[in-house]
């Protein structure tokens, strides 16, 4: 099965538009609905029920979304880019989306997925505007492009007859016309700009396609067509001046880690764990993360907080920002408490996975606890495990790797207990789709530690630790992507 993805331009919109593409599958012609959402364009899923014979199911909940097709059966949850093809999890560029009680998949997703759930080939023709699964006559059969030291050629092979005209301006560009032509778009060479052919760019009609080559003059001292036999190929053949090369320019290092989204827990109608003199989590954990933003900021980073005030922000509120941001790192912060140790005391940090020990599970449910104040209508239905699962190995590594230098640092500058790296299952963290931890600061249980937790000095040092470990992962990690 061979599957096609093409990139396209999308203009932005401040609110949805609605249009048509056509889709065409053997015989059959239909008009499929699409919507401009923000940059993108998405593509209703269910105007493909008749021609392809899809059932559509949805759940009661309206939180999961089932497409029966002949051979596949897909499953989705709205604004979640994971989906179930079959049993198997798949990832798409962007979320599923529903609108207006529409199913729609975004148009760089729609081939994939249609490829999927059909076992066939699915296209995109930009220039058509139009969809094509399956069975479509493309003419040319194959562009095959061949740099050489003193030429570059493209020969266009055909099993019918190719009727062209050719027309060079002589100022950089060839325009190659083939009549009664259908060009696949994924016939075009590739090309970075830089060589004597630019790049080659495709324009469609209904009953014509131009090939436009555009070289750079400097660089070609002719130009020749001929037909290639046997069979109908045609050899458009351009010949370099004999200089030398430009030397390759080499790419700026890019930086990959540099937005943070900070998590202050609890906050509102929760306050989280209280101390021995009635000091809240809530408000201490604030402020340990304005602390964390503040140092975050000065050392470069674009910083975004869950929560900047006393008030209640829902777990998925907290996942969706960070999610919806393109944030590079989560980073939640809390601290800790137990009712049957008062003398409890010390930091660590957690990453997200099945808690192996006692404690870890018991400090799972202390956080977790916050699903008390959360309505029914906000809770996780039965399918979303099944995606959170999928998700949850994704970036198990980074995460572990992050805690394990946050913890490091923040030894570094604490005197109190380092009770090390550990792994549990925290709701807050489920959903999210970036390398994230959980820091519990420190036992505001215990007496002599909240009493640390009342100075802005000991906050500005959990604010450093966190904000050191951040910086060692980010030097490791870029070098790793930027090799």
């Amino acid at each position: 099965m061979r599957i096609r993805i093409f990139l396209f331009l999308v203009f932005f919109y401040p609110s949805f538009l609605f249009s048509d593409i056509f889709f065409f599958y053997e015989k059959k012609r239909a008009k499929i609905s699409t919507v401009t959402k923000g940059d993108w364009v998405y593509v209703s899923l269910y105007d493909f029920k008749k021609v392809l014979n899809i059932s559509f199911f949805k759940e009661k909940t309206k939180r999961r979304i089932i497409l029966n097709f002949p051979e596949h059966t897909l499953t989705f949850v709205p604004d979640n880019p994971y989906y179930l093809l079959d049993n198997k999890g798949k990832k798409m560029f962007l979320p599923f989306v529903s609108i207006g009680g529409k199913s729609f998949v975004s148009l760089p997703d729609i081939e994939t997925v249609l490829a999927n759930a059909t076992d066939k080939d699915v296209f995109y023709i930009g220039p058509l505007n139009s969809i094509v699964m399956d069975r479509i006559t493309f003419n040319p059969d194959s562009i095959i492009l061949k740099d050489e030291k003193e030429k570059v050629s493209f020969t266009l092979t055909s099993k019918t007859e190719l009727i062209t005209s050719i027309d060079d301006d002589k100022k950089g560009e060839l325009k190659l016309t083939l009549y009664n032509a259908v060009c696949k778009p994924t016939l075009i060479p590739p090309s970075d700009g830089r060589g004597e052919i630019k790049k080659v760019l495709l324009q469609q009609e209904q009953d014509k396609a131009a090939l436009s080559f555009i070289y750079d003059i400097n660089k070609i001292e002719k130009i020749e067509r001929e037909l290639v036999s046997p069979g109908f190929s045609i050899r458009i053949t351009f010949y370099k001046k004999k200089e030398k090369p430009p030397e390759e320019v080499k790419p700026k290092k890019q930086y990959f880690i540099n937005k943070i989204v900070i998590d202050p827990g609890h906050g509102g109608r929760d306050p989280g764990a209280v101390g021995p003199t009635g000091l809240t989590e809530k408000e201490i954990v604030l402020k340990i993360s304005m602390e964390l933003k503040k140092i975050l900021t000065k050392n470069g980073f674009t910083v975004l907080m869950t929560r900047d005030e006393d008030s209640f922000v829902r777990l998925r509120q907290r996942s969706r920002l960070a999610n919806n941001s393109g944030a590079d790192l989560f980073v939640s912060i809390h601290c800790n408490a137990t009712g049957w140790r008062k003398q409890a005391g010390g930091f660590e940090t957690f990453f997200l996975s099945t808690a192996k020990t006692s404690w870890a599970r018991a400090v799972e449910a202390k956080e977790n606890s916050v699903i008390e104040f959360e309505t029914p209508d906000e809770k996780e239905s039965p399918i979303e495990y099944i995606f959170y699962d999928l998700m949850q190995n994704l970036h198990l590594r980074e995460s572990s790797d992050l805690a394990d230098f946050i913890q490091e640092s923040m030894a570094e500058n604490l005197t109190i207990e380092d009770r090390g790296v550990k792994q549990a299952n925290f709701h807050v963290m489920r959903e999210i789709y970036m390398p994230s931890v959980l820091v519990e600061a420190a036992f505001i249980s215990n007496k002599e530690e909240e009493k640390l937790l009342q100075k802005q000095s000991f906050r500005k040092k959990i604010a450093r630790g966190i904000t050191d470990g951040i910086l060692k992962f980010k030097k490791i990690y870029e070098k790793k992507l930027n090799q």
